[in-house]
């Protein structure tokens, strides 16, 4: 059946953006638009982010946003925080 996966997708998308929710009080607020909710896999969640810079301040932050997942009752086995790259065929 054709929209069983596309279900699966779109729980997924939307827990991706949960988690987001749950942790933007732990991340300042300047930083919030350079920050994309990204995948959920099992036990991973990624935070998609601009540049080095968010991806350094993240990082630091890393163990607040666990305990606030945890705190949610979201597992978390691994929390990335990706630099995502632009594309370099859009001119």
């Amino acid at each position: 059946m054709q929209a069983e996966p596309l279900q699966r997708l779109q729980q997924r998308i939307q827990e991706s953006k949960d988690r987001f929710e749950a942790v933007k009080g732990c991340i300042p607020a300047a930083l919030l638009s350079y920050i994309k909710p990204g995948p959920v896999d099992e036990g991973q969640w990624t935070l998609l982010v601009s540049n080095t810079a968010v991806a350094a301040k993240l990082r630091h932050l890393q163990p607040l946003m666990e305990d606030a997942l945890r705190a949610h009752d979201w597992r978390v086995c691994s929390l990335r925080i990706k630099i995502q790259r632009q594309d370099a065929g859009a001119r």
